[in-house]
């Protein structure tokens, strides 16, 4: 008996040996986890409106030239953002300064009205980006925030630097929707010390999408290096980011525009892709759409 008792208890210890070395199983979502990216996408019709009953087999991805599988599709209303909104407040912004308080106010009203957990900031870049309010989901604070904007007489504008700051405080925060939405007079000089390429640079390593709303005229600045890096920073930072650019020719269309881009935020669609594990994080990313009745605002960077 005690030979078959040592002999238990020695099973026992072997057992119990076995169970502390061996590595615990993983729950599954941390398997999941890491395997799945979210990207923000704009899908509208040949109208303009906003096409919302899209299939999985409507989308095709690719990241590095890898195939990706789609797995969900969906509104990407109930995903709060993080919206820094910038504002060109440079000498030749002097002409309108009721249609911008009423643009930034009916914006703001609009993005919190959809989705009230998203915060916003608020700075300016008329002579050097200034902030005016930090990140915050209180809409009247902001409203009041925007009554203290007006145009800097004899001041240049710095929007290149704005972005980088933009996109660094953003980082600084990670999100699901890392958003940059600046509006900016063209027709005014650049004068930033930064290159499109550094702002290029922070908008990947925030994951941010860049919106832009340009008042342009037969007078549009580009005799400087800076206006003209600008230009080209607006060019690729939008394509590249999965942003957009809208254009207006003259003061009265503002306040409708910044509705207008309110209204494609608040109706972007989240799209999940399964992503697998590697070393080496992907850098080209293409989506595209199926259907030929369709239009696609989406990312060309992989991200992190």
């Amino acid at each position: 008996m005690q030979t078959l008792h040592r002999t238990s208890l020695l099973t026992v210890l072997i057992i119990a040996g076995v169970l502390v070395s061996a590595p615990a199983v993983p729950q599954a979502g941390a398997q999941a986890k890491g395997r799945t990216r979210d990207v923000y996408v704009s899908v509208t019709d040949k109208s303009g409106a906003v096409a919302k009953d899209l299939a999985l087999t409507d989308v095709s991805i690719k990241e590095d030239n890898q195939s990706r599988e789609v797995l969900a599709i969906a509104s990407a209303a109930k995903t709060p953002m993080r919206i820094a909104l910038l504002v060109d407040n440079s000498q030749v912004t002097q002409s309108l300064p009721n249609e911008l308080h009423q643009a930034l106010n009916g914006f703001i009203t609009a993005i919190f009205k959809t989705s009230p957990d998203s915060t916003m900031s608020l700075a300016t870049f008329g002579d050097r980006p200034t902030p005016v309010q930090g990140f915050t989901n209180a809409a009247p604070i902001l409203v009041r925030s925007v009554s203290r904007i007006f145009p800097m007489s004899g001041a240049g504008a710095y929007l290149i630097d704005a972005v980088i700051d933009a996109a660094k405080d953003l980082h600084r925060e990670p999100g699901p929707r890392q958003i940059i939405v600046a509006f900016v007079d063209e027709s005014g000089e650049e004068f930033s010390n930064s290159s499109r390429q550094q702002a290029l640079e922070a908008l990947r390593n925030a994951n941010a999408s860049l919106w832009i709303v340009a008042m342009q005229s037969t007078s549009t600045n580009l005799g400087s290096a800076e206006s003209r890096d600008r230009s080209a920073l607006i060019d690729e930072g939008v394509k590249g980011s999965g942003g957009a650019t809208l254009s207006l020719l003259n003061r009265l269309s503002l306040p409708p525009k910044m509705i207008e881009l309110a209204t494609m935020l608040t109706n972007q669609l989240q799209v999940t892709y399964g992503r697998p594990e590697q070393m080496i994080p992907p850098k080209k990313l293409e989506i595209q759409l199926t259907r030929k009745d369709l239009k696609l605002q989406a990312p060309r960077w992989a991200g992190q």
